[in-house]
């Protein structure tokens, strides 16, 4: 938002997120005008109206890409938020100055991907957080009469995805009302090792 700007629309925060090797994530939440000025020709996404997920970057090798957009997250801890490949752009997130991130990682990676941006909910640092904690209290859970089967960051819908082996309205509420209610999405199932 330029500076003395004042808006009374709506406000988001932002949230992409990549797989990185390092495991080395933090940023956090902030909430972004809608309305402030933006360059033309920066394509944000939000949530609601994201683009499809997979693909293949646009028919090139983008794990040299992925890897200096997550070296370039490391150096930016506070405003990263993680990538995810659409189709032949790359879509990375940050949690504040979105349009000038982007501007600035798409001149350290070159014109060999297109870059675009998505505005979400939660930084990937609250997400990571979130998922330690239900890892840390499953046990718990379990003498409760959860069975937890899986735990993990859904990056591309900015959400804690929990797997139940039963999900139970019951089971559900317990967890959102521990971790967040917005936060968590469920599905049924168990995993047992190949």
């Amino acid at each position: 938002m330029a500076q003395g700007v004042r808006s009374k629309g709506p406000r988001l925060a932002l949230l992409v997120v990549v797989a990185a090797a390092t495991g080395a994530w933090a940023t956090e939440r902030v909430l972004i005008d809608m309305n402030g000025p933006r360059e033309p020709g920066v394509p944000i996404y939000s949530l609601q109206e994201l683009p499809p997920f997979g693909g293949d970057g646009g028919s090139m090798n983008v794990d040299p890409v992925l890897e200096q957009i997550h070296d370039y997250g490391v150096r930016h801890r506070d405003v990263y938020a993680g990538a995810f490949i659409s189709g032949r752009y790359v879509v990375v997130g940050f949690t504040q100055d979105v349009e000038q991130n982007l501007r600035i990682l798409q001149s350290v990676v070159g014109q060999t991907v297109q870059l675009r941006g998505v505005m979400a909910e939660f930084s990937f640092e609250k997400l990571k957080q979130t998922v330690e904690n239900i890892s840390k209290d499953m046990r718990m859970w379990q003498s409760r009469g959860i069975d937890i089967s899986s735990v993990s960051i859904d990056e591309y819908q900015n959400r804690v995805a929990v797997t139940l082996s039963e999900a139970s309205e019951a089971a559900m509420s317990a967890l959102q009302d521990a971790y967040g209610r917005e936060m968590l999405t469920f599905s049924e199932g168990t995993f047992s090792p190949a």
